[in-house]
């Protein structure tokens, strides 16, 4: 029986992402599995997490499975099988979990069946199934445009055989869906059932702002307004969710990717009735977080806040890492050790947020980017290597990943940076985020109150109240010793700081707070409450 209270059982929850490949390997093959996600669920009971999102597990033949489907209702072998992902899932719900699959429905493989029948014949209905256009200049060598894809390369790859130029999303190996096309819908919703019917709980939908970027705002409401070129740019998406929501049913969390998306998009989108999704991932947050962007902390931070000041607020999931994107303490510090107060500062500004934190595997344990060079031939290939290399389970060979040799290879930092080693150091990470979830949890203010925000130039305060609770969250975003002078009204006698990544000597707060580099505290306010309405 499926949630009939996704939306708020959702924005409660603690978010963990996984890449099954890089996670644990059960059998020895150097390949991170379904068995081995199913052995670490007592790992993630004790971490605290309720929510597990399973990202590119379906059937693929390439270097970047989250984007190269060639089957969107099979396993990909190499991860497991269909009785081992029924046990996973069954293991997770007996242990508390919900399962969520991640899945890019903006593109498949090359290889997927729709698409090499479509090259087949210009006759064949699978044709279709993708964006196809003629070409400029004679005989129709040129593209139909200059446009560029997710990578920044020409989105149009010529087909010899069919005398036409297919669109890509990442590259030619990608060819970008059409959904236009009723007969691809109609399979999409058979791939929703699919997996409904396997006891999955939820969907994220990955590189959806193809879509979202369409909405705006008219007469202040928002309405779906496609370009010319609608179809042609990905923004189909939004129909298929649409369906799912009219055909399938709302009593399931279907979770968005989003980026620079505008308040009204979001309430139309996530807040309304008839919204296709529950929750909007806020990419702001990780989406220059590439090998090819520079990386600017003061536009993290004011993002970070905004997002939080918008009237959908609630609505959102905050992540600062996932596998597409470089770790964040890689961007913050150059992978420089130790970082143990940048990290646990960014930790508490997760956890402490209105919206629901998702965490990324190895992200409690500060795992750092796998050094390589930087160039997006290499982000392409192989499994997007500097954010997904194996996870660092203990000091010992091939960091305790596999018994047999790792399918990528394993960061040279494994023996400092690993989860025996932090769950064994009462100071390290770990137990650090493992005591900020269960704050979270147990904390109405996290989880349902109201966002003011007191902030000053590179310190962010804010506080986060209840009809029940009140805290203040006072952070040093910067490495340098800062003074913060706290607002009169938020000066209270009594109020004590129950969370801070120094050791304090002194829980009171003061009118002027000397704050170390990255340091943060968490006040708990005695003041008589007020009703959040």
């Amino acid at each position: 029986m499926k949630d009939t209270n996704t939306k708020e059982n959702y924005a409660s929850s603690v978010v963990y992402r996984i890449y099954p490949k890089s996670f644990f390997d059960s059998d020895g093959d150097g390949i991170g599995d379904l068995a081995g996600i199913e052995s670490r669920l007592p790992y993630l009971s004790a971490l605290g997490v309720d929510t597990l999102v399973l990202s590119a597990i379906t059937e693929t033949d390439s270097e970047r499975p989250e984007y190269g489907c060639t089957n969107y209702c099979r396993i990909n072998p190499a991860i497991g099988t269909d009785e081992e992902f029924d046990s996973l899932v069954n293991a997770g719900h007996t242990a508390g979990f919900k399962i969520f699959l991640s899945l890019n429905l903006t593109c498949t493989s090359a290889q997927h069946s729709w698409f090499t029948q479509a090259m087949e014949s210009s006759q064949n209905a699978y044709k279709e199934f993708y964006v196809w256009r003629t070409g400029k200049g004679k005989n129709g060598k040129h593209p139909p445009n200059k446009k560029r894809n997710a990578f920044g390369q020409n989105e149009w790859t010529y087909s010899e055989s069919k005398g036409e130029w297919y669109k890509n999303t990442f590259g030619a190996s990608f060819p970008t869906l059409n959904y236009q096309n009723p007969r691809l819908r109609k399979e999409i919703l058979d791939v929703i059932r699919y997996w409904l019917n396997r006891n999955v709980d939820g969907f994220v939908i990955d590189d959806a702002y193809f879509a979202i970027k369409k909405i705006i705002l008219s007469d202040l409401k928002p309405i779906y307004k496609p370009g010319k070129d609608f179809f042609s740019s990905g923004g189909g998406i939004f129909q298929i969710l649409n369906e799912i929501r009219e055909k399938i049913g709302r009593d399931f969390p279907i979770i968005l990717y989003g980026k620079n998306v505008k308040p009204g998009a979001f309430s139309y989108l996530v807040s309304t009735d008839r919204a296709v999704g529950d929750s909007l991932y806020a990419e702001h947050l990780i989406s220059n977080l590439t090998y090819n962007t520079s990386f600017c902390k003061e536009h993290f931070f004011r993002s970070y806040l905004s997002l939080q000041r918008s009237i959908c607020k609630r609505d959102l999931t905050f992540a600062f890492e996932d596998e597409a994107h470089t770790r964040m303490i890689s961007r913050f510090s150059d992978g420089a050790d130790p970082a143990m107060h940048l990290e646990k500062m960014l930790c508490t500004l997760l956890l402490t947020s209105t919206a629901t934190p998702s965490i990324y595997q190895g992200q409690e344990i500060g795992m750092r980017d796998f050094p390589l060079r930087k160039s997006v031939e290499n982000l392409i290939a192989k499994d997007n290597l500097h954010t997904t290399s194996p996870m660092q389970w203990d000091n010992v060979p091939s960091a305790g990943f596999t018994s047999g040799y790792p399918y990528l290879p394993i960061n040279d930092n494994y023996n400092k940076i690993n989860v025996i080693a932090q769950a064994n150091d009462a100071d390290s990470l770990l137990n650090y985020t493992k005591h900020m979830i269960a704050f979270r949890k147990d904390s109405t203010a996290l989880t349902l109150g109201d966002f003011s925000d007191h902030s000053k130039g590179n310190i962010l305060s804010f506080i986060r109240q209840s009809d029940k609770e009140k805290l203040l969250i006072i952070a040093n975003t910067t490495d340098k010793h800062m003074n913060y002078k706290v607002p009169s009204d938020l000066l209270e006698k009594e109020a004590v700081c129950e969370v801070s990544n120094y050791n304090v000597v002194s829980k009171q707060i003061f009118p002027t707070m000397g704050l170390r580099p990255y340091e943060v505290r968490i006040f708990r306010m005695k003041a008589p409450y007020l009703t959040i309405k």
